[in-house]
This record gives C-alpha cells, sequence and structure tokens, in this order.
C-alpha cells in the first residue's frame, strides 16, 4: 500500500479535499520517482498515489511532473466530455480497460497476430485493446519492423491505414484473406 509518508499524503489529500467541489493537479497525492530504464530522457517518472495511471516521464524529475501535468490536463477533458467526475484526491482509482472485442474479433488471426507480429508466446500475458496501436511502440524503425512483419507473415501492406491501430490491421487482414 505504499510507505508511510505515501499514506500520509494519500490521507491528507484526500481530507483536504473536502474543502473544494473541483479539484487541480495539485490537489492530488503526487508521487516522483526515478524510472528503472537505461534511458536518461524518461529516467524520471510522475504518477498519483492509488490511481493506475495516468503518469508522466522525463530526464529530470520536474520535467516528469511537468508532463505528467500535461497527461492530467487531458484526462481531466476527457473525462468531461465523457460526464465522468474526477475521483476525489486521495481515493484509490481502479484500473478501467478499454473494450477488446474486436481485436479479438478473430481469436485465430489475433493469435498470429501476437506471436509473429508482436513476439508473444501463446502463454505470455498480453493485453490488447480496441486502442491498441502500433504507435504505441513509439520508436519509428520499430513500427516499420513491425509493418515489415505484418507484410511477411500475412501477405498485406498495412502500412496506410491511419493511427496504426492493431484492431483495424487485424480487420484489413481479414478482409483481405476473404477476398483471395
Amino acid at each position: 500500500m505504499g510507505t508511510v509518508n505515501e499514506r500520509r499524503q494519500i490521507a491528507w489529500k484526500w481530507l483536504i479535499s473536502f474543502s473544494r467541489s473541483e479539484w487541480s493537479f495539485d490537489d492530488y497525492p503526487l508521487c516522483v520517482r526515478r524510472n528503472p530504464v537505461d534511458d536518461p530522457s524518461i529516467a524520471w517518472f510522475a504518477h498519483f498515489l492509488n490511481w493506475p495511471g495516468p503518469g508522466g516521464v522525463g530526464p529530470t524529475a520536474e520535467a516528469a511532473i511537468e508532463d505528467f501535468r500535461s497527461n492530467f490536463a487531458e484526462v481531466v477533458k476527457h473525462r468531461r466530455e465523457t460526464g465522468q467526475p474526477m475521483p476525489r484526491p486521495g481515493t484509490r482509482v481502479r484500473p478501467v480497460f478499454a473494450p477488446s472485442s474486436r481485436v479479438t474479433a478473430n481469436p485465430e488471426l489475433y493469435g498470429q497476430f501476437i506471436a509473429n507480429v508482436l513476439g508473444f508466446g501463446p502463454d505470455d500475458p498480453v493485453f490488447l485493446s480496441d486502442q491498441s496501436s502500433l504507435l504505441d511502440f513509439r520508436d519509428p524503425e520499430e513500427v516499420e519492423r513491425l509493418y515489415g512483419l505484418i507484410r511477411s507473415n500475412f501477405g498485406v501492406d498495412a502500412s496506410h491505414i491511419e493511427g496504426a491501430r492493431i484492431a483495424d490491421i487485424l480487420e484489413y487482414i481479414a478482409s483481405q484473406k476473404r477476398q483471395q
């Protein structure tokens, strides 16, 4: 559940949240830690205690906080657009998984894609949602490599699919197989 100081911070932020009805970034219990990676551009990670996400990364603690502040603004915007209230500071926020019905609609194709393109084994714990994208890998060279694996394994060029959403790619592969 966290350190004593983290639990104190959670309790304090929760208590003072009752003094107002709308909350800002600074009202939430913040945690900033070193990120256990070799990439110095993301050496620090910032997130709210008791939240499964979002977060921010950066080369310094301050940069990670600013990245997180920007990401948090997007969360607030999305919640307002969808009519979801912001969680009270300090409360435990449960993870909400995006739907995966489209990406798993063809289990055989899905399994082949995970194994042959993404390189996971059949028993590896993998979760892809209908919103998952090849662009989530961020490295343009890696994305091009994945497109190459799609071409070599499925005989289709999916690089034209806007947003590179895996559900769209799988539906495109399935439609091309039906036409053959």
